[in-house]
């Protein structure tokens, strides 16, 4: 359980920095070969968990319920979504900034009076974040408790694909 639980830690820590440019919203996105890699990974790890074999033919998705994690673009997702509703929630001086309407050209995302998000630049995050974010309910973009912004997130997540 020790090993689980840190291999699963170092993947989390390094989700928001380095993962948002390979999340998959779609089936049909594109399958990052670093994403595949870190899947893989996890997949190994959950096949010594869950005492199963290659050779079983135990689906992937299978194997994270019975476990209860998520798939590595599901990680990503649901961190980026969380560090997101958190710039918005608390004000985040330079991530807040990022997500009000303003006529600035180095201004990367704002929100409408509608809560939708809309990207004004090419960067990977500002992109992803901005289909991500609206994707979600409005009791997501709406409340300002955690708890209920992180059920929130796990929901939209989980109708993302593995």
């Amino acid at each position: 359980m020790l090993a689980e639980g840190m291999i699963m830690s170092k993947i989390r820590y390094c989700a928001t920095v380095y993962g948002c440019e390979w999340i998959r919203l779609d089936e049909e996105d594109p399958l990052s070969s670093m994403q595949h890699d870190i899947q893989k990974i996890q997949n190994n790890a959950l096949r010594i968990i869950t005492n199963t074999k290659r050779s079983d033919h135990v689906r992937i998705s299978d194997m994270l319920n019975m476990v209860g994690w998520q798939s590595i673009n599901q990680i990503v997702s649901y961190a980026s979504l969380i560090e997101i509703w958190k710039a918005k929630a608390f004000k985040v001086p330079y991530l807040d900034s990022l997500l009000q309407i303003k006529h600035n050209k180095y201004q990367s995302l704002r929100s409408n009076t509608k809560h939708v998000l809309e990207s004004t630049t090419d960067e990977p995050f500002a992109n992803i974040v901005e289909k991500l974010y609206n994707k979600t309910t409005d009791r997501f973009k709406n409340t300002n408790l955690i708890n209920n912004a992180k059920h929130e997130a796990r929901s939209i997540v989980s109708s993302l694909p593995i």
